[in-house]
């Protein structure tokens, strides 16, 4: 469980959170505090590193992801993936250092029940 306000801090070229074999995750962060997923580089640039989560197919449907924020992570991937598992909203948009996922203004930056 990640609690709100927390940030995690991914080394430059490493991967993030994987989620597999009937493991939970649970990342909601509040409108307030939300979770972070940053790189651990001391001058961070996008695509530090590959993903902040992946969640497999064998990973337990009581993942919970809400009100998180990711930076710094490769583009390609959509920063948060979910193999054979589709997202509640839609693919995130990119900037130069900032993904968000986001239903409608005032939803969750992300929600995905797997």
């Amino acid at each position: 469980m990640i609690l709100p306000g927390i940030s995690v801090y991914n080394a430059t070229g490493a991967g993030g959170i994987v989620v597999r074999n009937n493991g939970v995750l649970i990342a909601n962060g509040t409108n307030e505090l939300r979770v972070g997923f940053l790189s651990a580089a001391a001058q961070p640039y996008q695509n530090d590193y590959p993903f902040a989560i992946k969640l497999e197919s064998t990973a337990s449907p009581l993942c919970s992801i809400n009100n998180c924020v990711v930076m710094f992570a490769e583009k390609e991937y959509g920063s948060i993936t979910a193999a054979s598992k589709t997202p509640s909203s839609r693919r995130p948009s990119q900037s130069a250092s900032q993904e968000y996922i986001r239903k409608a203004p005032t939803s969750p930056i992300l929600s995905i029940m797997t």
